[in-house]
């Protein structure tokens, strides 16, 4: 999204200085002359344009992001813990995940799920 806001204000400030020159190689003065008026109105409609994208965008995320929790809220399979839980010793610091220390935690205070 950011990036197609970025691109529209990129492009309406280089059509003020593109669509002259183009006009002109094409057509002489009246090309121009019709293509200031092109950059003008370009310089316009591109940001909105970006903008418009921008909104599009974020938009789309965000439903996407709430299809997926509503499909893991509804989901009927069985999460499976990947590790068993962390000690956490008298002193209450957070230390490094130890396999052997959670195992032996495991034995003492089996989970109740």
């Amino acid at each position: 999204g950011g990036g197609a806001l970025a691109k529209g204000l990129f492009r309406g400030v280089t059509g003020i200085l593109t669509k002259p020159l183009e006009g002109a190689k094409t057509s002489g003065v009246e090309g121009f002359v019709q293509g200031v008026g092109k950059g003008i109105i370009g310089a316009a409609a591109q940001p909105v344009s970006g903008v418009l994208d921008l909104l599009s965008k974020t938009t789309e995320g965000a439903n996407a992001m709430r299809m997926k929790i509503a499909s893991a809220i509804t989901s009927d399979e069985q999460l499976l813990r990947r590790r068993l839980p962390r000690v956490i010793s008298g002193d209450n610091l957070l230390q490094l995940y130890d396999e052997y220390k959670a195992q032996g935690q495991g034995y003492l205070d089996p989970p109740n799920f």
